[in-house]
């Protein structure tokens, strides 16, 4: 079985994906079905058709508007923010919580109206308790992930 790091190599090595970074998606990432919008409701039915293939779905990661173009362009059929990502393209800061969700929520924004494609973003904890984690999905979804 290949590894991340293997398929990774393969993968920048075959199509020249450069400045792409691939994560692992764990349980903590959140994936709307629901879109709040319009852009949300085309994505929609988008999702449901991919998990449908019941194949391995390859997400590169995007951590600014740039990069979500190129993994566009390239040809993937979706894509993902990881808030270490963003925050790290955007601030410099390492994955401890300093930011808030509306500072993300905008950096989050911007790189998802740089794109058409399908996004899943991991949302961490969510900023807080159970009402935080109904308000975060909501404010997700309102953007189009």
């Amino acid at each position: 079985m290949l590894s991340l790091k293997m398929l990774t190599n393969v993968l920048l090595s075959v199509k020249r994906y450069s400045y792409i970074t691939l994560q692992q998606v764990t349980c903590r990432t959140i994936v709307s079905s629901i879109g709040m919008d319009s852009t949300g409701r085309k994505k929609r039915p988008v999702w449901k058709k991919l998990i449908a293939e019941h194949a391995p779905l390859l997400l590169p990661a995007a951590h600014d508007a740039l990069t979500a173009r190129i993994i566009e362009r390239i040809g993937f059929k979706a894509y993902q923010i990881g808030g270490f990502a963003l925050n790290g393209a955007r601030h410099a800061y390492p994955d401890l919580d300093l930011t808030h969700f509306g500072e993300e929520r905008h950096g989050f924004y911007d790189i998802i109206s740089a794109s058409s494609l399908p996004v899943m973003i991991d949302a961490d904890d969510c900023y807080g308790d159970v009402k935080n984690v109904t308000r975060t999905i909501r404010g997700y979804e309102a953007l189009g992930a």
